[in-house]
């Protein structure tokens, strides 16, 4: 009763929805994604995919190394060898301040071997290792302060400084798993783990002589939802979201630490023949500071984080794939989202349908994410959800995928179970690329219009 009180009107309710999957013929197609690359070089099940730039990109995976591939040849660029065991966690790191080399990139790899490394981005040397933590590191997290502050997490949390020295170290005797942790103030972190409760902590910051003089102490436990917890993101400087196995996506302040909204929620959540919960959410991301994009069982939905009304449900596709959605991403400057899914197939989604007049397509004045995607300004729209349709199938996977990362303009990434990395490249923009390429040289050369 309690929790009907607290997740029930007026919230979002959903009840089950059955739908058939859209279908196009594979010889439509509103993309051209259709230039595909493999990069070859794990030999087992591939992980995580980290964006280092607009061109670079590391893979992690069971096969106990790292790889830095350059998006616009396809090649690799450097290997991370020197793990023992699967990598578990990675980030970037800026402005890393090595006190030979002072400040430079680096890349900072976990595993379950209990040890962090540092590589240099460029050449994947391993600068330094790093044991003093203990146990498997599941996840980092960077401060939003200067000097810049790193946590780790695992069983425990860990504070370090720019350098990487430990600063404070947080023994919580649990058996569960921290799996991701966000700063939602620079003294403030919301950690998750397969329990269905947020619980936030403490961190001290470091003063003028960069030492400190607390030590990382627990706040409080935020309300639970009713199943495990699978995703927390920051969405602003003032909120940010948690989602669950149940479906419900719940928006927290940053101040405060209480929920103001939830979204997605179902009565009845969990298949009772099979124990499975339909309605996971598996992944999260944020556009604009505002925008929800979730990946719900098969299909997803976009919400306004700002709205209570029904304004907040921008876009909902139920049955978007024919098994779970795993991941989501936003692929040429908002013009398409792209979906993951076990099935083994990434989709493409576009405001636009395919018998549209491609030349309707574009409208430059359009700046944000959401409007390209949709091709309208959203701020103008009176009726929602919006409707977004299916233009596209990237087929190359022969197991599921796990995960897709855009790459600028190269296009983007995806991986599966099988430790397959595919490139796919956008063809169009590569002859473009190409054609401007020739004409530079040409032009080099001495040759113009005027030779013809």
């Amino acid at each position: 009763m309690l929790r009907r009180l607290l997740f029930g009107n007026p919230y979002e309710t959903r009840t089950e929805i059955e739908g058939v999957v859209q279908e196009i013929d594979d010889n439509e197609s509103g993309h051209n994604f259709d230039e595909v690359q493999i990069l070859s070089g794990h030999n087992d099940i591939v992980d995580l995919i980290i964006n280092i730039d607009d061109q670079r990109i590391l893979t992690t995976g069971q096969d106990k190394k790292g790889i830095v591939w350059d998006c616009k040849t396809g090649k690799m660029v450097c290997e991370l060898v020197g793990h023992k065991r699967a990598i578990t966690a990675a980030i970037i790191i800026r402005k890393y301040l090595d006190s030979i080399e002072d400040f430079s990139d680096v890349i900072v790899t976990a595993s379950s071997d209990e040890a962090i490394k540092i590589w240099d981005v460029l050449t994947g040397r391993c600068k330094r290792t790093i044991t003093e933590h203990k146990g498997t590191v599941k996840c980092f997290s960077i401060g939003r302060s200067e000097p810049c502050v790193v946590i780790t997490a695992g069983q425990d949390i860990c504070l370090w400084d720019a350098s990487f020295n430990l600063l404070a170290i947080f023994q919580r005797n649990s058996l569960d798993y921290i799996h991701s942790a966000i700063f939602v103030k620079t003294d403030r972190i919301v950690v998750a783990t397969d329990q269905p409760t947020l619980v936030v902590y403490n961190v001290p910051t470091l003063n003028d002589d960069d030492d400190v003089s607390q030590q990382i102490t627990e706040c409080k436990k935020l309300l639970p939802h009713r199943e495990s917890v699978t995703a927390l993101t920051l969405v602003s400087d003032a909120i940010f979201t948690s989602a669950s196995m149940d479906g419900g996506i719940i928006i927290w302040t940053t101040h405060r630490l209480v929920a103001t909204r939830k979204f997605n929620h179902y009565d009845n959540f969990m298949n009772i023949t099979d124990h499975t919960y339909p309605y996971s959410v598996q992944h999260l991301m944020v556009a604009e500071s505002h925008y929800v994009l979730a990946a719900i069982g098969c299909g997803f939905a976009i919400f306004d984080a700002r709205f209570d009304d029904s304004k907040k449900c921008i876009a909902r596709v139920t049955n978007a794939h024919h098994s779970q959605v795993t991941a989501l991403a936003l692929l040429n400057k908002g013009k398409y989202l792209a979906t993951a899914s076990l099935d083994g197939t990434v989709r493409l989604w576009s405001g636009v349908p395919l018998d549209k007049d491609v030349a309707q397509k574009e409208q430059p004045m359009l700046k944000s994410l959401l409007s390209r995607l949709f091709e309208r300004n959203l701020s103008e729209v009176k009726r929602f959800p919006l409707p977004l349709h299916l233009v596209g199938q990237c087929y190359a996977h022969s197991n599921s995928v796990k995960g897709i990362t855009e790459c600028g303009n190269e296009g983007f990434v995806s991986f599966d179970n099988d430790g397959l990395v595919i490139l796919w490249k956008d063809s169009l923009k590569k002859r473009l690329g190409d054609d401007k390429a020739i004409r530079m040289v040409l032009e080099k050369l001495g040759w113009n219009k005027t030779n013809s």
